[in-house]
């Protein structure tokens, strides 16, 4: 079983250019998402729990603000871009959100384009705000597809990562590739990305 069949996750977690796609997401994000913390008054002593932290850079940030008196628990079904960050205040765990429960102990909890990939997103969400401690906040941030003409910043690597299959399936022919590849890197050609939606609520 691969890593997609077995997450229920369509771009492959063990693909070779993974680190690269998470990346760029990552660092044009990052920074909205923290100024949406410091809003809700993440600061020194926190506990932070951060569901799906990739390769870890919004995890670090969240680190840095609780302290060493705080605690950022990072957790993500592949944990190898976040093992070698492990150091405290920031722990890492291997966990899969659909089916591990967290003590309801921590001032956040952070998802960040993790439900939207999850049929079990509603029970997931629950897990969440059962993670929250009472007057603790729970932030969700995902796309909302409907606002975008394509998936990414001027970049391949979704169309690198997803042709191989969509090929096979019939969806594509080679030549559609080589025919987006001209036209995203043409020089004229103008997209706009999905906006990114955040939401959060304080657990009573």
């Amino acid at each position: 079983m691969t890593a997609t069949a077995a997450h229920g996750y369509t771009l492959d977690p063990a693909w070779h250019a993974e680190r690269e796609r998470l990346n760029s997401i990552t660092s044009l994000y990052d920074p909205h998402t923290l100024g949406c913390c410091d809003r809700l008054g993440i600061g020194e002593g926190w506990r932070c729990l951060d569901v799906g932290a990739g390769t870890g850079s919004l995890a670090e940030l969240l680190a840095d603000r609780v302290g060493e008196d705080g605690r950022v628990l990072a957790v993500d079904v592949d944990v190898r871009f976040l093992e070698p960050l492990a150091r405290p205040p920031l722990e890492v765990l291997r966990a899969d959100v659909r089916s591990r429960s967290f003590p309801g102990d921590f001032d956040l909890v952070h998802a960040r384009l993790v439900l939207e990939h999850l049929p079990e997103r509603s029970s997931v969400l629950r897990a969440m705000v059962g993670a929250a401690r009472p007057g603790g906040w729970v932030l969700v941030e995902d796309f909302d597809w409907s606002t975008a003409g394509a998936v990414d910043p001027p970049s391949e690597l979704h169309v690198d990562q997803l042709a191989p299959g969509m090929i096979a399936a019939g969806l594509l022919e080679e030549s559609d590739v080589e025919d987006f590849h001209a036209l995203w890197h043409d020089g004229d050609t103008v997209s706009f990305a999905p906006l990114m939606v955040s939401a959060w609520g304080r657990k009573p």
